[in-house]
């Protein structure tokens, strides 16, 4: 009888476990390295490009930002996109574009737009609802004041005009 017992709670207490394991939400998270981190500065991939020519009279300006995108999957199809960048020029505004490869032309859009800080770091967050095989490129643009190219900024730093989106497989993000 007394190995019957000790039976039947170690069978409830795996039911137990398994339904937790069921139960659990599908997030997955990369962890502490982010999903992308090789945003290129805009003068490389396109040296004529006519914001490469001021850029705070300091020619290096560009290649001194760094940007990352973390992901996490909330659930199948939903990624909760922390995009983030570091050596903006602070106080400076900016404008965050995204591009979906979805076939459709007009895939272009906007995230967001900040305010550097006082160390030249600025976030974002997106959520982006995707299947396998969509892809997401981002472009930074800077929001020159009295030289803002229409409402639309110049461009700092890009996966898109590189050609390095972040292309949904069947794992996730990659």
């Amino acid at each position: 009888m007394r190995k019957h017992i000790i039976f039947l709670v170690a069978v409830l207490a795996a039911l137990g476990t398994a339904a937790t394991a069921v139960a659990a939400p599908t997030t997955k998270q990369n962890g502490g390295a982010p999903a992308f981190a090789t945003f290129t500065s805009v003068c490389t991939p396109l040296p004529t490009y006519e914001g490469c020519d001021g850029n705070h009279g300091d020619p290096s300006t560009f290649a001194k930002v760094t940007g990352k995108v973390n992901a996490i999957q909330a659930k199948s199809g939903i990624y909760n996109l922390g995009i983030s960048f570091s050596g903006l020029v602070a106080g400076e505004s900016y404008k965050l574009y995204g591009y979906h490869t979805t076939g459709d032309p007009n895939s272009y859009f906007v995230i967001g737009t900040g305010t550097a800080d006082a160390s030249g770091a600025l976030n974002f967050s997106y959520q982006y609802t995707a299947t396998t095989g969509d892809q997401i490129s981002f472009d930074l643009n800077d929001l020159r004041v009295g030289d803002d190219n229409g409402g639309y900024g110049w461009t700092v730093v890009t996966s898109y005009w590189s050609g390095q989106p972040l292309t949904v497989g069947p794992g996730g993000l990659v």
